[in-house]
Order: C-alpha cells, then sequence, then structure tokens
C-alpha cells in the first residue's frame, strides 16, 4: 500500500507545527524532567559548550547513558550538578 502525495504533505506539515523553540523545550525540561535527555539539551540546561559537556561526562561529574551511537545525560546529575551537589 502506497501513502497518497496528500498524505505525505499532511505529516510533514503536521510536525513542522508541533516544533517550539529551544527555549520553550528546555522550560519544558525543567518543568517535567525526563530521566535522561539528549546532549544537545543537557547543554542548554547547563550552559556549556559541547566540548566541556563531554569533558564532564569523561572525568564523571555528569553521567551518561549510552544506547548504540546515541548519548544521553541524566537528568539527575544535571541536577545535582547545577544544585552545587
Amino acid at each position: 500500500m502506497t501513502k497518497k502525495k496528500s498524505d505525505f504533505i499532511e505529516i510533514v506539515t503536521s510536525r513542522r507545527s508541533v516544533r517550539t523553540s529551544r527555549s520553550k523545550r528546555l522550560t519544558r525540561l525543567l518543568n517535567d524532567p525526563p530521566l535522561l535527555v539528549s546532549v544537545k539539551d543537557a547543554q542548554g540546561l547547563v550552559g556549556y559548550k559541547r566540548s566541556k559537556l563531554f569533558s564532564m561526562l569523561a572525568d564523571g561529574t555528569l553521567q551518561r547513558v549510552k544506547s548504540g551511537k546515541s548519548t544521553r545525560v541524566t537528568m539527575k546529575s544535571i541536577m545535582a550538578f547545577v544544585e552545587g551537589k
């Protein structure tokens, strides 16, 4: 069964309408925190660049979970770092 071109356009336009700005996404992460966040979202929450974040992951300041090629940072470790624990 093939999809019609009009179905594809509806799917794409519905995805575009769901996208939010970076600041709204970070606010949503803080209000209802998930267990794991992407490295990009962790950058925004901590306020450091990517290289500094990966050095913090390497020295154990932040905890990560690897799944294949994907790296996720635990929200618990981010909150502990921000609070200074």
